[in-house]
């Protein structure tokens, strides 16, 4: 059985980059999931943290990275 969310071709996760190299896919997360965290550094001291929170934390870090499905 094929996992749904890897490509066919290649054993990555499908991603919205079309990176199916897992080195790459690798150091492209790094690179923008760094910048994105030190985005929201400061304000997630100063927030409520709840799991809608820990939600919305996580879309803006891999938002760019992966298709987004929220939960609810």
């Amino acid at each position: 059985m094929h996992d749904p969310y890897l490509y066919e071709d290649a054993p990555v996760l499908k991603n919205l980059l079309g990176i199916k190299n897992a080195k790459h896919l690798e150091q492209a997360e790094a690179d923008i999931t760094n910048i994105r965290l030190l985005v929201i550094d400061g304000a997630v001291h100063t927030l409520k943290f709840d799991f809608q929170r820990l939600l919305a934390i996580h879309k803006h870090t891999f938002g760019d990275l992966y298709k987004w499905f929220p939960h609810g």
